[in-house]
């Protein structure tokens, strides 16, 4: 599914889903946020594999998120890990934000939307 952002809104075909945060203005612990950037950094080394404490295999890929306030690093998950590029546009809907190693940290989550152009 395509979006484009517009006004501070992204739109899907025929409606309004959130309003779009900057990346500045994320703080640690902010729900429900919706940002939209460009994949600047992805782990050279490409997805990585691996297996939960409770038994269940996953793949990730770290990536930094850049748009124009500043950036933010995002692990993307599952079969959208073998998508993210480079140079990627990528919007997350309904995230939420964590610190890890005294960085800010972007979440999709289960009930988050990941959109990778």
């Amino acid at each position: 599914m395509s979006f484009y952002a517009s006004a501070s809104l992204i739109f899907y075909p025929a409606q309004v889903l959130f309003a779009m945060n900057t990346i500045a203005s994320l703080t640690d612990g902010a729900k429900r946020v919706s940002v939209s950037g460009k994949l600047v950094w992805v782990t050279p080394e490409g997805p990585r594999t691996g297996v939960s404490k409770s038994g269940i295999a996953y793949t990730v890929i770290s990536t930094l998120v850049r748009d124009e306030t500043g950036s933010i690093n995002l692990s993307i998950f599952g079969d959208a890990a073998k998508l993210a590029k480079k140079g990627s546009l990528v919007a997350v809907t309904n995230g939420y934000v964590t610190s890890f190693n005294d960085k800010l940290q972007l979440n999709v989550g289960r009930f988050g939307k990941l959109s990778i152009e």
